[in-house]
């Protein structure tokens, strides 16, 4: 079966570290394809269509360090 690509957007890396974790343990079916804990960096990616049409699945956390997430999606 193919795995689901996603990516983790929050800004406190406890949290990225702890869904991290619980997505490898408990969610085989999917691969993480990159983690971000600054607003820029996942903004970046995001704005690179090869590498936003491939994902799957995007965690996105509703408060970030700059603005909040829908910001982001907008």
């Amino acid at each position: 079966m193919k795995k689901l690509k996603c990516v983790l957007i929050d800004d406190e890396p406890r949290n990225l570290e702890l869904l991290t974790y619980y997505i490898e343990k408990y969610c085989k079916d999917l691969h993480i394809e990159a983690a971000f804990s600054k607003r820029v960096e996942a903004e970046d990616y995001l704005k690179d269509e090869n590498k936003r049409s491939a994902i799957d699945i995007l965690f996105l956390d509703l408060i970030l360090d700059e603005g909040t997430g829908f910001d982001l999606l907008d």
